[in-house]
């Protein structure tokens, strides 16, 4: 897969901590975790999705890269099939923000890093960060294809 790596994708992966465990939501085609773990930012990364053609597409991805020892590919609602010790930081990109809620809200989060890029809703998200406790620390606006992304990054207290 010779795909040049988006400047939203790139912009995303500019967040995650070096040597982060992820758990990428929502993940199509794989492209992110195969771009963190390439790049050399994680040596785990866990990409999921709701859709089984999406899960099948990212796995042949993943294997066509050589990559499946280290990307796991799990067919998942939001974060509910997906072991809370597999990942320390969780992204969720392209969704709208009440759906990126909707997955926070059922998932195990303490502890656990956020980045996320709403496709709408975006301030209904923030503040719905800050009302379950979570501190922004960054926030980045790019421009990628004719379109602007709003990508923000979040800690819970307990993270140090």
């Amino acid at each position: 897969m010779s795909r040049e790596v988006r400047a939203r994708l790139k912009a995303i992966a500019s967040l995650i901590t070096p040597g982060a465990s992820v758990a990428d939501v929502g993940t199509d085609h794989g492209y992110l975790p195969l771009y963190l773990v390439r790049s050399g930012l994680c040596k785990r990364v866990t990409a999921c999705d709701i859709s089984e053609n999406c899960v099948a597409r990212a796995a042949a991805n993943i294997a066509e890269a050589g990559l499946s020892d280290v990307i796991s590919c799990v067919l998942s609602d939001g974060l509910s099939a997906v072991d809370s010790a597999l990942y320390d930081t969780v992204v969720i990109a392209g969704m709208g923000g009440e759906t990126i809620i909707e997955i926070l809200s059922a998932a195990e989060l303490h502890g656990k890093k956020l980045v996320l890029q709403p496709n709408t809703r975006q301030l209904l998200l923030v503040r719905s960060l800050v009302a379950s406790g979570f501190a922004i620390e960054r926030e980045l606006y790019v421009r990628d294809r004719g379109r602007n992304y709003y990508i923000v990054s979040a800690k819970t207290p307990e993270q140090t």
